[in-house]
């Protein structure tokens, strides 16, 4: 994760997400851009929780990480979505897992920062309780999915949720992480997943390039989709 000193791009991303109308005072010179690359931790594992962010540009990805290993896919999250919004009440190191599903810029304050100035905000907490109850029902949605769905519904809710939108069309090329992640995530095997691309290939939903995919049919991936991870 690197620093990224430009105010200009700071502000924009400020007024296009709307983040002033979270709080009463004025904590824009608390605010700090920061940008990870696909692959990089926004929080580690078990370790403390000392920053809020905003995610400004791209898609996070949140699992959590079983005692036997596996992890489980529990949701994704794009602009204007936020990170450590349960620390906030809650002083526990970090149990799941939150890294960049793509290159993403986020705006960072410092936890107590946070806690200083808005203990007592009535618009922050509005904002906290109204993000807290979307991720109890992103997640609940996941559990939901991950246990009541073959795998070809699942995949195709993972495309859709990974997906991006610029400019309000669809983003159609997806680069690919690593398949045998991705199954683990979606709690199937590495040839389970690789029989479901050759399908969705076959029928046209999608394109298998390399290290990418291309979705060809949103439609179709929609209709087959159990739901979305977000």
């Amino acid at each position: 994760m690197i620093r990224l000193m430009d105010e200009k791009l700071i502000d924009y991303y400020v007024e296009k997400l709307g983040v002033m109308s979270c709080f009463s005072k004025d904590l824009r010179p608390h605010m700090t851009l920061y940008q990870i690359e696909r692959g990089e931790e926004v929080y580690e594992l078990n370790q403390p929780v000392t920053m809020f962010y905003f995610l400004a540009m791209g898609t996070l990805k949140v699992s959590y990480a079983l005692d036997n290993g596996k992890v489980v896919l529990l949701r994704f999250i794009k602009p204007p979505g936020v990170c450590g919004d349960v620390e906030i009440g809650i002083n526990r190191p970090v149990r799941t897992s939150v890294s960049a599903a793509t290159d993403c810029h986020l705006i960072g304050i410092h936890l107590e920062v946070i806690k200083a100035q808005t203990a007592e905000d009535s618009v922050f907490k509005d904002f906290i309780i109204e993000s807290l109850s979307h991720k109890v029902m992103a997640v609940s949605n996941a559990m939901a999915i991950n246990l009541s769905y073959p795998l070809e519904n699942r995949f195709a809710g993972y495309l859709l949720s990974i997906s991006s939108q610029v400019n309000d069309r669809r983003v159609q090329e997806i680069k690919t992480f690593d398949l045998r992640e991705i199954a683990t995530m979606l709690g199937t095997s590495y040839r389970h997943l690789c029989r479901v691309i050759k399908d969705f290939s076959d029928q046209g939903l999608i394109e298998k390039r390399r290290s990418q995919i291309l979705i060809k049919d949103y439609a179709g991936l929609e209709s087959l989709s159990a739901g979305f991870y977000e």
